[in-house]
């Protein structure tokens, strides 16, 4: 732990550089969330360096597999609760990294079972690559992400929806008190409004962790202190809905090289006839909008109204790795792609 933490700052600035990578790869939120899960037996980052500068770095960790725990598993730092994760390369790179990456796995076969990558974009350097000589791969699809691509202004977004779900929109932005009613979380109120959010998002904290379903406390712990990390870099978006000194609704979003990602919505059922949420979610696609970004992502789970401002699906990917002396976790495995994290 204590390496990556000193890899950190360069992790950072690779992070920088690269013109695809996303939230989920910054070491802001791969460091919080092995302080709050890791309980694998070994980290295994791949670091690529040329001419004294960090150029690829693809974060591993080693651990037993859940339901079968003589499965040695190799995992992304992140997943469960990441929704694209990939080799972090500069440009030029990401295959030959990728292509790297996989020939270091096939040379230290004795030393695990299993590889289990999830969540992999559709333009995954990792997905793409050939698989070297000793290893067995499968692909399979991953979670769909529905992704929108933003106009040059509000005008044409909205002259570009369904006329009777513009004015839906309009009508909850009236009835929540227009664009100047909400707010962005900033270091002095982060805090109270990450609260807000844990205690509006009604549906729980349904992440997956590699041990299981992680507690709300694990859960809080990470995502406070991503929160704080990526605040700083300037890539959280937390917007909030005021009223009357009561947090109603808190958007949990992140901007990252042109993209906006929608994380997280809660909303109080008081205010439920406001439809708090769908104001707020017209908001962020406002301020991406005005920031200049390309595109507006809803991240993981098809939902009609993600469709009707019409957002497109794109649908990630599962590789998984394996070699003849594997010890898998069931006799069909990989064919059912059920062993989990």
């Amino acid at each position: 732990m204590a390496a990556l933490e000193a890899l950190a700052p360069e992790w950072r600035n690779l992070w920088e550089r690269c013109g695809r990578a996303t939230p989920f790869q910054h070491p802001g939120w791969a460091l919080p969330w092995l302080r709050a899960f890791f309980r694998g037996e070994a980290l295994l980052t791949l670091a690529l360096c040329i001419d004294g500068r960090l150029a690829a770095v693809v974060p591993f960790f080693q651990h037993r597999h859940r339901d079968r725990s003589r499965v040695r598993q190799i995992s992304f730092i992140g997943t469960g609760v990441s929704d694209c994760l990939d080799v972090l390369a500069e440009p030029d790179l990401g295959a030959d990294a990728a292509a790297a990456t996989l020939q270091y796995l096939a040379s230290h076969r004795d030393n695990w079972d299993i590889c289990d990558l999830d969540q992999l974009p559709p333009d995954s350097a990792l997905a793409q690559a050939a698989i070297p000589r000793g290893l067995k791969a499968a692909l399979a699809p991953g979670d769909s992400g529905p992704v929108l691509e933003l106009p040059a202004t509000r005008e044409q977004l909205y002259l570009s929806l369904d006329p009777a779900f513009r004015r839906s929109i309009r009508l909850a932005q009236k009835h929540c008190g227009g664009p100047g009613a909400f707010a962005a979380a900033t270091a002095g109120d982060l805090d109270e409004c990450m609260q807000a959010l844990f205690r509006l998002h009604t549906p729980g904290w349904n992440g997956t962790s590699y041990t299981g379903t992680p507690s709300d406390r694990e859960m809080r712990d990470m995502h406070r202190e991503a929160a704080g990390e990526l605040l700083k870099a300037q890539v959280l978006r937390l917007y909030v809905l005021p009223i009357q000194s009561h947090i109603a609704a808190a958007l949990y979003t992140f901007t990252a090289h042109g993209r906006v990602f929608a994380y997280l919505d809660g909303f109080d059922p008081d205010f439920a006839k406001m439809s708090p949420s769908a104001a707020l979610m017209a908001y962020a696609i406002e301020k991406g909008i005005e920031d200049s970004a390309r595109e507006f992502s809803f991240l993981r789970g098809p939902e009609n109204f993600k469709d009707q401002w019409g957002a497109k699906d794109l649908q990630n990917q599962r590789l998984v790795l394996w070699h003849g002396d594997s010890l898998l976790p069931s006799a069909d495995w990989p064919d059912s792609l059920d062993a989990g994290v």
